[in-house]
């Protein structure tokens, strides 16, 4: 790796050749990677790398029902159509290019589409087919891309790198229908790029269909506060076609009426109440020249006057080990009121959630969804079936039983049974050992009246002799009053080498390495809606999660998470060894952070 980490891997992509060549064929390559630091810390990562014959890939969010009236593109970001511009894994790289987009012509009627594969040989012609079965496609009528352009409604060029999105109000300046919408560049190479992508506009303002279709439905709005209407949008081009709507709460059906279409829309608006928090849901059942159709959407209505919005008034995301710290938390009910809330709060070490990911899940109000669903097997189709007699005949043999013995639970086995026995064996191997020279610190009891001072310094959990004896008996023979004796706890002399080394006794050894910072169970709030937490972060370097939960007396209740790292300005992390032996010589080697 370069000094920042970062390394560079090249391979020469080799293509499969069994594949005809075409300019939409790429390969996926995968790279595996082992790194190790000096630490002998081993991380391993993969990736996958597609190559193909083009090196740019653009696209445009435009497709399915889109209402040109959604109040969500008044809103600044989503008014927003991100042009996209990206390599075949997915990574933006800048491009320029053009943008067109074509109205369509609609279809001369609403057809129905087909319950099997498309035929590759046709015994009618168009117009038989159409006179004997009207309003049924022929061929593939109903693919986008068969329909005719009718006129260019919109032209813009574009470059990412200065500009990535199109403003929605070109789409809300145009009329109802079918379109197309194509983009075009290229890439590095100079090999052209081009997409395209069908979307159909309508609007929920008036009764008139936006183009020929059998069955048009949309969801306009399906997340709702109480005294907001759900709306949903269902239409079709046919006449006389009765649709039955269904309202399902709380898993029953609590509203059924039929609606009436000919070659129409109509918007249909539920108002939202109070009873209607944790969802409703909404069916459209209705069968037209034997075809059925339906459709079903959940309304949310989700329990927000029992939510607390809990944020951090004081917070630092770096602390150094061993550091006092307070944090603030403001706790607001959904109007964003103060409340009188009790919050359990944790801080720990973030590395346990590689065993175990922690959180808290408190839902203890109820979420409805659709439990009942339209269907029907009439107009189907069936695969044919075989009917045959079964001549196969079958013999009954009945079972003969006899008397037996009642053991009552008792079984004989007629055998032998073997018993062994042992004694316990103590074997015992005497070790030597050779007392050599090496350089030694023992204890032994004083013969010899010593001088106060020096007996209190025998008294020391350990001694150093600059002039050390050589062997044990040498040691016997020596006259402990004429020894000089060092104090290792304030000298900091070495027991191997018998040399004063530096006073280390300034220097702050970290001690506290739990993995739970605190565990607050019940903190309350004060006057002003505030909770205040003071703790001392214990002294590992690394990183933590904080998760505090907090709950009203009528059941309102929030939650919030949060991350910190303690670290020093300079780290050193050592990387020592797990064993060794007496008389090794250990050399530290150490990375710096």
């Amino acid at each position: 790796t370069d000094d920042n980490g970062h390394y560079k891997l090249k391979f020469k992509a080799l293509p499969d050749l069994s594949y005809e060549e075409n300019e939409f064929l790429s390969f996926n390559y995968q790279i595996s990677v082992d790194v190790t630091d000096i630490n002998g810390e081993t991380q391993s990562t993969s990736k996958n790398l597609n190559v193909g014959n083009r090196a740019l890939q653009v696209s445009l969010p435009l497709s399915g029902l889109i209402n040109k009236n959604d109040l969500r593109y008044d809103d600044e970001e989503d008014k927003q159509i991100q042009i996209a511009t990206y390599n075949l894994n997915g990574e933006y790289i800048p491009a320029s290019g053009e943008i067109k987009i074509y109205k369509l012509k609609d279809l001369p009627e609403a057809i129905r589409t087909r319950h099997w594969t498309r035929p590759d040989k046709h015994i009618f012609t168009k117009e038989e087919w159409n006179e004997k079965f009207p309003g049924n496609i022929y061929d593939n009528e109903l693919e986008n891309l068969q329909l005719e352009k009718d006129k260019q409604v919109f032209m813009t060029v574009f470059n990412t790198k200065e500009q990535k999105k199109l403003d929605f109000s070109i789409v809300k300046g145009f009329e109802t229908g079918r379109y197309v919408a194509e983009i075009y560049s290229t890439d590095a190479f100079g090999n052209k790029v081009s997409n395209k992508h069908f979307f159909n506009v309508f609007t929920d303002e008036g009764n008139e269909i936006p183009y020929k279709v059998i069955d048009l439905f949309s969801a306009v709005k399906t997340y709702c506060e109480p005294g907001e209407d759900a709306e949903f949008l269902i239409g079709t081009s046919n006449k006389n076609v009765t649709v039955l709507f269904q309202i399902e709460h709380k898993d029953q059906i609590v509203s059924s009426q039929y609606l009436t279409l000919n070659n129409e829309q109509k918007l249909i608006k539920i108002p939202v109440e109070e009873k209607h928090r944790g969802n409703f849901s909404v069916h459209f059942v209705f069968v037209k020249n034997n075809r059925y159709y339906n459709h079903s959407s959940v309304v949310y209505v989700p329990y927000s006057n029992k939510y607390l919005d809990i944020e951090f008034e004081t917070f630092r995301d770096k602390l150094y080990p061993g550091e006092k710290e307070q944090w603030r938390l403001k706790i607001k009910g959904h109007k964003g009121d103060k409340v009188a809330a009790e919050m359990l709060a944790t801080l720990y070490d973030a590395s346990l959630d590689q065993f175990r990911t922690n959180y808290w899940d408190f839902n203890i109000y109820n979420s409805y969804y659709t439990t009942r669903t339209w269907n029907t097997g009439t107009f189907s189709y069936l695969n044919s079936t075989l009917i045959k007699k079964n001549l196969d005949m079958s013999i009954y043999v009945a079972n003969l039983y006899y008397d037996y013995f009642n053991w009552f639970g008792f079984n004989y086995y007629p055998g032998y049974y073997g018993y062994y026995g042992g004694l316990d064996e103590v074997i015992v191997t005497g070790n030597g050992r050779v007392r050599g020279n090496n350089r030694l610190s023992f204890k032994r009891k004083v013969s010899k009246a010593i001088p106060a001072p020096v007996m209190e310094e025998a008294k020391a959990d350990a001694f150093a002799f600059d002039d050390a004896p050589t062997s044990e008996k040498e040691s016997r023979e020596e006259n402990l009053s004429t020894i000089s004796t060092t104090d290792l706890k304030q000298q900091g002399g070495d027991l191997l080498g018998g040399k004063n080394e530096e006073d280390f006794s300034e220097v702050k050894v970290r001690t506290n390495f739990n993995e739970t910072a605190f565990f607050f169970p019940h903190l309350k709030t004060n006057e002003e809606g505030e909770v205040i937490v003071e703790f001392t972060v214990p002294e590992s370097l690394t990183k933590w999660k904080m998760m505090g939960f907090a709950t009203t007396k009528d059941l309102q209740y929030g939650s919030i998470t949060n991350e910190l790292v303690t670290q020093k300005d300079l780290m050193l992390l050592p990387n020592e060894p797990r064993f060794f032996r007496e008389n090794d010589k250990i050399y530290f080697s150490r990375k710096n952070q």
